[in-house]
């Protein structure tokens, strides 16, 4: 999210300089993050950014939002504007065999405090509900790799 997120140039820029280095792609920051390439005054297609960086990703992270206005609206997998229904299929025809996570943002998000809306057992319910349908997708998908056993 903060410099390599700010374009997918950006984050080609950063590769450029940083030997060896590889990416984590989140299919919803691009989302919420504007093209800095372009001034900022636009959001970013996540699907345009990943096509553009994919040579250089080892792990993804699988996160969903509509922005609605300058709020975050978080979503279910495939249920907002974070392309990942593409993004999976991508990493399928593309050999794909690293990890994938998953970062609802729905009930709780993690790395802030101040951002929890739900206990302890509706967080617990929507990450359970969030990697059901992950796997739901993966499965339509036929996805054979070891990553998503």
């Amino acid at each position: 999210m903060n410099f390599g997120g700010m374009s997918w140039q950006h984050s080609l820029q950063m590769v450029e300089a940083v030997p060896n280095l590889k990416l984590v792609f989140d299919t919803g920051n691009p989302v919420i993050t504007k093209d800095w390439s372009n001034g900022g005054t636009e959001h970013q297609d996540p699907f345009e950014f990943y096509k553009h960086i994919r040579p250089h990703i080892a792990y993804v992270h699988i996160k969903d939002v509509v922005m609605d206005g300058d709020k975050e609206d978080y979503k279910y997998p495939n249920e907002g504007h974070g392309r990942v229904l593409d993004v999976l299929k991508s990493l399928k025809e593309t050999g794909y065999d690293g990890g994938i996570s998953i970062e609802p943002h729905m009930a709780t998000v993690f790395h802030n405090p101040y951002a929890v809306r739900a206990n302890a057992q509706e967080s617990y319910d929507t990450y359970i509900n969030y990697g059901r349908r992950l796997i739901a997708m993966l499965d339509d998908l036929s996805y054979q790799s070891s990553a998503f056993k």
